[in-house]
């Protein structure tokens, strides 16, 4: 796990920790794990992001870096969930590509490079395009 800090707010970059790293952190440094920015804990596996350790890190951004379809069914839904009801935005990255995020004396700001810029084969943005016609 690394931790960033700036004068605007702290980044958390967690890795593949699973609960039992989670549980050990909360409960030796809690006071090391509040972020504005993260990544999901082992790509929101269903063996990561204990209550206490979403409680203790209380991001405004944590990011979820996940393969499509991948056979491993990350992120799982009962963590987003569990991220998001403590107001956490969730960007995936197999929805969102490349996701650059921000930590300035504005704020935090993020964006997607699928968005920011699309190419003409991928099928996730052309799908998406053609929903919102």
């Amino acid at each position: 796990m690394l931790r960033l800090h700036s004068r605007y707010g702290n980044v958390l970059l967690t890795g593949d920790i699973d609960r039992l790293i989670e549980a050990r952190l909360v409960r030796t440094v809690p006071d090391a794990l509040q972020a504005d920015i993260m990544t999901v804990p082992h790509h929101g596996s269903a063996s990561s992001s204990s209550p206490a350790f979403v409680q203790a890190t209380r991001p405004q951004l944590a990011l979820v870096s996940a393969g499509h379809g991948n056979r491993f069914g990350h992120p799982r839904q009962a963590v987003l969930q569990r991220w998001q009801h403590a107001g956490t935005q969730t960007p995936i990255s197999f929805a969102h590509g490349a996701i650059y995020a921000r930590l300035g004396a504005d704020g935090i700001r993020w964006q997607s490079e699928r968005r920011r810029r699309r190419r003409f084969w991928d099928v996730t943005a052309m799908e998406n395009a053609s929903a919102n016609e």
